[in-house]
């Protein structure tokens, strides 16, 4: 919750809306989204502090989506019923199921560095890669792919047809 505080707080002192920053990712934990009414005390805060919901974007982990329980949906459906953006981060490095992707509201979907990675090194991972990106687009999903770190990384999963890359070859980790 407090980190929700400070990033409302931040959006508003910085005035994001007069930036190129789209919005900003939060992540919740798993225990947060199992909170009766979370959903609501989120939206909340978010009201205190003036930010628009597409200033938000919510990032759960494969983790969170495990515990299949009728809360984490109704906070969710909460969310995205307020035009939060939910994204499901760390795609690949659990043990998520195809039917979290198809029941799920997500508008995005972070591939987890450690299957990026693998992709570049085992013809298996390369293969597997490649079509997940290729049903994640035929699924309308926009695509971010974790740890990227060299030019020939960037350009591959450009070329598989990711929609965004992060890591160490744009920056490493910054402070506010």
């Amino acid at each position: 919750e407090m980190i929700i505080h400070k990033v409302c707080n931040f959006i508003k002192e910085n005035d994001l809306s007069k930036t190129t920053i789209k919005y900003i990712d939060i992540n919740i934990s798993p225990l947060q989204l199992l909170q009766k009414g979370f959903a609501k005390k989120m939206l909340e805060i978010m009201k205190q502090y003036e930010v628009e919901p597409w200033q938000i974007n919510v990032e759960i982990t494969e983790t969170a989506m495990m515990t299949s329980s009728a809360v984490v949906s109704e906070n969710l459906k909460e969310l995205v019923k307020n035009n939060i953006s939910i994204s499901l981060d760390d795609y690949g490095s659990g043990y998520a199921s195809i039917n979290y992707i198809n029941s799920m509201p997500f508008k995005t979907i972070k591939l987890d560095k450690d299957i990026v990675q693998a992709s570049f090194e085992e013809h298996k991972a390369r293969i597997t890669m490649e079509h997940t990106i290729r049903m994640l687009n035929a699924l309308e999903l926009s695509i971010i792919a974790e740890g990227v770190e060299t030019q020939e990384m960037k350009d591959e999963l450009v070329g598989f047809g990711c929609h965004y890359l992060q890591g160490w070859y744009y920056s490493k980790a910054v402070p506010e």
